[in-house]
């Protein structure tokens, strides 16, 4: 006789037998107790899309903690420079001259979906399609941001005329 370890654990329990299930990720994705008590949380993100993580594991009545995302890359750069270093725009400029924040290919290009379809004048279903074509994945209303390169692939593509399939 074959038995889940939930029910393992239910015939152990009434013999004083200290059993627990381990569990899945898939078991913990679908525990709604867990997400009841804001253990497991969804986090959206714009490159990655929607994610599961571990919420705040201290709980007070009077205090809710929201568990945001980690920032991108360069995310917060203009704001440091600006609001905590109180560097100008011609300080901040000779900084960005000099190559102290990466080149084009490590720095994120700071364009969306929502950025493209606006420029090209199309609908942001078709630049989602286009996304998910080149395997870039899209969750929910998730806005991924773009790197230069994918950004220009997007463009081309998009503004590319329609192929025609081959007739035989």
């Amino acid at each position: 006789m074959v038995r889940t370890k939930f029910e393992v654990m239910e015939a152990c329990d009434p013999l004083g037998i200290p059993a627990g299930p381990i569990l899945s990720m898939r078991d913990i994705r679908d525990d709604e107790g867990l997400r009841a008590s804001g253990t497991i949380v969804d986090v959206a993100h714009p490159e990655r899309g929607s994610y599961i993580s571990v919420g705040c594991p201290i709980k007070m009545s009077d205090c809710h903690v929201a568990v945001t995302r980690s920032p991108l890359l360069g995310e917060h750069t203009i704001e440091v420079m600006r609001d905590v270093l109180a560097l100008d725009e011609a300080q901040f400029g000779s900084l960005v001259e000099a190559g102290a924040f990466g080149t084009d290919e490590v720095r994120p290009h700071y364009r969306t979906a929502s950025d493209l379809a606006d420029e090209l004048g199309v609908s942001r279903a078709r630049i989602d399609e286009e996304l998910r074509s080149i395997g870039i994945p899209i969750a929910g209303n998730a806005n991924p941001v773009l790197s230069e390169s994918e950004y220009s692939d997007l463009c081309q593509r998009v503004r590319a005329p329609a192929r025609e399939m081959p007739t035989r």
